[in-house]
């Protein structure tokens, strides 16, 4: 399943950028240029971001299936070894969820700031 969502992912991006060459190319204004730049972004940053958050948990299930085993065989030594490499697909989704936030922010922002200067342009 995550080899899939990242091969759709990196299928997603090739559609962004021919929409991005697209749409920049047939734009006659800069309002029209930050919209298919925020829809481009879009287009390959969701699909992207779904696939890191799918694949973190598919490892971290892994993860958990082995400590579940070494526990069960009594092996205790190994347990105590990934116990801080459990933390890491919760670091991954975490750090997936932050860059996706910090994406949108800079999207609203380039958005606000194109009608900003739209406005003051008088258009």
């Amino acid at each position: 399943m995550a080899q899939f969502l990242l091969a759709v992912s990196g299928l997603m991006s090739l559609v962004a950028a021919a929409m991005l060459v697209f749409g920049l190319a047939a734009s006659t204004s800069a309002p029209q240029e930050a919209a298919a730049a925020a829809v481009a972004l879009a287009i390959a940053g969701i699909p992207y971001f779904i696939a890191r958050a799918v694949s973190a948990a598919h490892l971290h299930d892994q993860m958990d299936a082995l400590l579940n085993q070494r526990v069960q065989s009594g092996d205790r030594a190994p347990v105590k070894a990934l116990s801080a490499e459990q933390d890491a697909p919760k670091a991954d989704v975490k750090r997936s969820v932050r860059i996706l936030l910090f994406v949108v922010v800079l999207a609203v922002f380039v958005v606000l700031g194109v009608m900003t200067i739209n406005k003051a342009a008088g258009g």
